[in-house]
């Protein structure tokens, strides 16, 4: 304020020093330095305002924007993250990789479906089907083979029994193992019946193959489409000798009501049982075929009268799993 005043007093003396002005100068002369004042106000007040907020003032009613010219102040520093802001960035990335909201449910793993067991006893529905009298024939009701099909069924297995009136290649479509429940003497399959057999087991399926008896030998398109022959029967023989096989190591001696001496095997059989000593008189064994795998036991009756439940389960344990390898080519 005294530099203003002390102006003002410059400017009254140097005019009342120079030419004498008139009333009309001299009152221009006091609106200019009015003028000018107010303009020094205003740019004060302006700067003070600006200084107190710490940043260059900005653009006030259509004034141009004031730029700092002071170089060498730094510029502010972006503002760090909290610990709290990083760990739940982090989380939102974790979560997003691995839980996207687009992702698709894994599909649900398959159950594992029972084993399934075909019995073919359409070529011995005097044996299998007694109690009952033809041409139909009900599993649900009482029969001579129900039984073994109930033994069956006990180890969690579904078990389809066939009559002569269904197509074997449907029956065999979806089973995992069949049983050939022997053949009458009058009795014969199709060759396309044949066929389904061969396909079955070539395409990896098991099959217990189950013969001879009273009439043999007879003529067997099954038995001989895998090269096995029952031959001579035999009444009350006992199986004496047992091969060291997991299928039978450790068995007792077993009394076969009627059956058949097998002459005749495939060259990669491996044979499991003898009725002699000299393991010449054989009555069982197992051959590879294709994929699949096949188990010959020269008897039926055995499993309606004596139901030897240990054998059985060797049996059908080796034929719904993996069985074991045997030595030589498969036959094809």
């Amino acid at each position: 304020m005294k530099l203003l005043q002390q102006l003002e007093t410059d400017l009254v003396s140097e005019s009342a020093g120079v030419t004498e002005k008139s009333p009309t100068d001299a009152l221009v002369i006091k609106f200019a330095i009015g003028g000018a004042v107010v303009l020094i106000l205003i740019f004060t007040i302006i700067w003070a305002t600006s200084g107190k907020n710490g940043a260059p003032p900005s653009r006030i009613a259509g004034n141009p924007p004031v730029i700092d010219s002071n170089p060498s102040k730094p510029n502010p520093k972006p503002k760090a993250p909290t610990k709290e802001e990083t760990t739940d960035a982090n989380n939102g990335k974790k979560n997003e990789a691995t839980n996207p909201e687009k992702k698709q449910d894994a599909a649900p793993e398959p159950k594992q479906r029972p084993v399934r067991v075909v019995i073919d006893a359409s070529r011995r529905s005097g044996i299998w089907w007694s109690k009952q009298f033809g041409p139909d024939y009900d599993a649900s009701k009482p029969h001579q083979g129900q039984k073994f099909a109930n033994y069956l069924k006990s180890l969690g297995w579904e078990v389809d029994e066939l009559y002569g009136k269904r197509k074997l290649s449907e029956a065999f479509a979806d089973a995992d193992f069949v049983v050939r429940f022997g053949l009458g003497r009058r009795s014969s399959y199709t060759s396309e019946e044949v066929d389904a057999y061969e396909e079955f087991v070539r395409g990896g399926g098991k099959l217990l193959l189950l013969g001879g008896g009273r009439g043999a030998p007879m003529k067997d398109s099954v038995a001989d489409a895998f090269g096995v022959q029952f031959d001579t029967f035999i009444h009350g023989e006992v199986i004496q000798h047992w091969s060291d096989d997991p299928i039978t190591l450790g068995l007792p001696k077993i009394v076969i009501p009627s059956g058949s001496i097998v002459t005749q095997v495939p060259d990669n059989a491996k044979p499991l049982g003898w009725l002699d000593q000299n393991r010449e008189k054989n009555v069982m064994g197992s051959f590879d075929f294709g994929d699949g795998h096949v188990v010959y036991l020269s008897t039926e009756i055995i499993f309606i009268i004596r139901m030897p439940r240990k054998l059985c389960l060797r049996i059908f344990q080796a034929l719904a799993l993996e069985p074991q390898p045997n030595n030589g080519a498969s036959t094809e």
